[in-house]
C-alpha cells in the first residue's frame, strides 16, 4: 500500500525541511513526498529541489503561483499512492498508531485522526490545544448524521490535513479543491469527498502537529478580502447539499446535523465579515443574508440557536447596522484582551 503526502510549498524554506523529515519516520515504507513548489520566492523551491536529490521517494514539482488549492490539485494529479495525505509546509506530523495502520489496510475509504495546535507569538512558544474525539468513530453514509456534529466540533472535517482518502474517489469522481474559496475551502472538499466515500473510520490519536503564528489574524483578513461572502459560502454550502443528498440515497434519514453546522458557518462568517465592515455596508449585508436560499433552508428546518446567535439575527432581520457594528467591535476587543493576557501569564 503506497501513501502519497502531498505538500503545498510556498515561502516556507526555513520549516519545509522539518515538515519532510517527519514524514519520513511516521512508520510507512511504501510512500511518496510531493513538494508541490507554488512559485516561491524566497529560495523553497531550491530546497524542494535539493530534498529530491537527496531522497528518492520526494518528487518536486513546479508552477507558477496559483494558491494552495491549486497546489493541491496539481498533487492530486500527480500522485501515485493509494492513499493520499496533503500536509502543510510549516506542520508536522507523530508516527502513526497501530488503530490508523488497521484502518487503512482494512480499506477504509477515509481515515481521520486528532490534531495538536501549538501556538506561537514571535516565535516564542506560547500554549497547545488539543482535537480530538474521545472514542473510535465508523461510519457510513447511512449513520454518518448520527456522528456529524462530532466530528465537525472536533474540527474533523474542517481541515484537510488530518485525513487520509483513497485515491481512488478522487480520480474516478473528478474530485478536486474549488480554487474560488479561500476560506472553509478544505471544508467543501472533504464534504464531497464524504459523498463519495462507502465507508470512514475517525481515531482519536493526535498525529498532527499544526503550528499557528499569533501575529497573523488569518481568519479576519481572509475574510475581508471576500466582497461576495455570501456568495462564497453558497459554494460551501452546495456541498453541503450534495452530501445530503448521498445521505438520503445511502438510507439515511436525520440530516439536521448537517444544517445545524451549515447555519453555524453562515453566522460565523457574517459576525467575522462585520468586524471589518462599515456601518454604512452593514444594511446590504442583512438583506442578503435574510434572502439568502441556503440560510433560509437551515433556518426553516433547525430554527435559530437562543442567544447570542437569536439576537444577532433579529438584528439581522431589522437591519439594525449601529447595534451589530458596535456587538462586533466590542467582541474584537474582547478577543484581543484575551488573547494577549494568556501570553502575559504563559511569559
Amino acid at each position: 500500500m503506497k501513501i502519497s503526502f502531498i505538500i503545498p510549498v510556498y515561502n516556507c524554506k526555513a520549516y519545509l525541511p522539518a515538515c519532510v523529515d517527519s514524514i519520513r519516520v511516521v512508520g510507512f515504507k511504501d510512500y511518496e513526498i510531493l513538494l508541490i513548489d507554488d512559485g516561491s520566492t524566497d529560495g523553497s523551491g531550491a530546497v524542494c529541489d535539493e530534498l529530491a536529490r537527496h531522497f528518492h521517494e520526494i518528487r518536486a514539482v513546479h508552477q507558477a503561483n496559483a494558491g494552495v488549492s491549486a497546489a493541491r490539485n496539481r498533487g492530486i494529479r500527480e500522485a501515485r499512492g493509494e492513499y493520499v495525505l496533503f500536509v502543510d509546509s510549516d506542520d508536522t506530523l507523530v508516527p502513526f498508531t497501530s488503530q490508523v495502520m488497521e484502518a487503512l489496510n482494512a480499506g477504509t475509504d477515509m481515515v481521520l485522526f486528532g490534531m495538536e495546535f501549538t501556538y506561537y507569538h514571535r516565535d516564542r512558544y506560547v500554549r497547545k490545544e488539543t482535537l480530538a474525539v474521545n472514542r473510535t468513530i465508523h461510519a457510513d453514509l447511512r449513520t454518518l448524521p448520527g456522528c456529524f456534529e462530532t466530528l465537525f466540533y472536533r474540527n474533523y472535517l474542517s481541515p484537510v490535513w488530518n485525513k487520509f482518502i483513497r485515491r481512488s474517489i478522487l480520480t474516478e469522481n473528478d474530485l478536486r479543491f474549488d480554487s474560488r474559496l479561500i476560506n472553509y475551502e478544505d471544508l467543501a472538499f472533504t464534504l464531497l469527498v464524504l459523498s463519495k466515500c462507502s465507508s470512514i473510520s475517525a481515531v482519536p490519536d493526535v498525529n498532527y502537529l499544526y503550528r499557528v503564528d499569533y501575529d497573523h489574524e488569518r481568519t479576519v483578513g481572509r475574510i475581508a478580502r471576500i466582497d461576495d461572502l455570501l456568495g462564497n459560502t453558497d459554494i460551501i454550502a452546495e456541498s453541503f447539499v450534495q452530501l445530503e443528498q448521498a445521505i438520503c440515497a445511502a438510507g439515511g434519514e436525520n440530516t439536521d446535523a448537517l444544517k445545524v453546522c451549515l447555519r453555524n458557518i453562515y453566522f460565523e462568517l457574517f459576525g467575522v465579515k462585520m468586524k471589518t465592515t462599515g456601518v454604512g455596508t452593514i444594511k446590504r449585508y442583512c438583506r442578503d443574508f435574510v434572502n439568502d436560499s441556503h440560510v433560509k433552508a437551515c433556518v426553516e428546518c433547525v430554527g435559530i440557536e437562543p442567544g447570542n446567535q437569536e439576537r444577532m439575527y433579529n438584528w439581522i432581520q431589522q437591519e439594525r447596522a449601529v447595534a451589530i457594528w458596535l456587538r462586533t467591535r466590542y467582541g474584537m476587543l474582547r478577543h484581543f484582551a484575551a488573547r494577549n493576557i494568556k501570553r502575559i501569564f504563559k511569559w
